[in-house]
């Protein structure tokens, strides 16, 4: 179930990058193997528009008819404090199953890390859709 799950994501990004990059699939799926780009490799891969920092990131976004002045929000991760996430939730799992003090790096080893949120997360605005509102 739960590879059919991740099938489903990778061949509805595979479609993504298809469309929105101007590729055939042959070209996506022959890029789409897990590999890491930087920003050069990705540039010559035609997986980015352009290289740069925030200044390049607004005249692109210029060009495109973006306001400049919208503001730039830096998202920035959160603590582990929550229940449902990393280390907090496997403390949680392993007192719950009453293992000592450590019983968190055996679930860990054991793979239960993988049972909570993580992996395919992204914030994307789909071209043509309307752009929620920030206060």
């Amino acid at each position: 179930m739960i590879r059919a799950l991740v099938m489903d994501s990778y061949d509805w990004f595979v479609g993504l990058v298809e469309q929105r990059r101007s590729m055939t699939r042959a070209e996506v799926l022959a890029l789409a193997d897990g590999s890491i780009w930087t920003g050069r490799q990705a540039l010559e891969r035609r997986l980015v528009d352009r290289l740069g920092g925030e200044a390049e990131a607004r005249a692109w976004l210029a060009e495109k008819g973006v306001d400049a002045a919208l503001p730039v929000i830096e998202w920035k991760p959160r603590n582990d404090n929550g229940w449902l996430w990393g280390t907090s939730a496997l403390k949680g799992l392993a007192g719950a199953l009453g293992l000592p003090g450590a019983g968190e790096l055996l679930l860990r080893e054991l793979g239960a890390d993988r049972i909570f949120l993580d992996g395919l997360v992204s914030v994307w605005q789909p071209a043509g859709q309307p752009r929620a509102e920030i206060p």
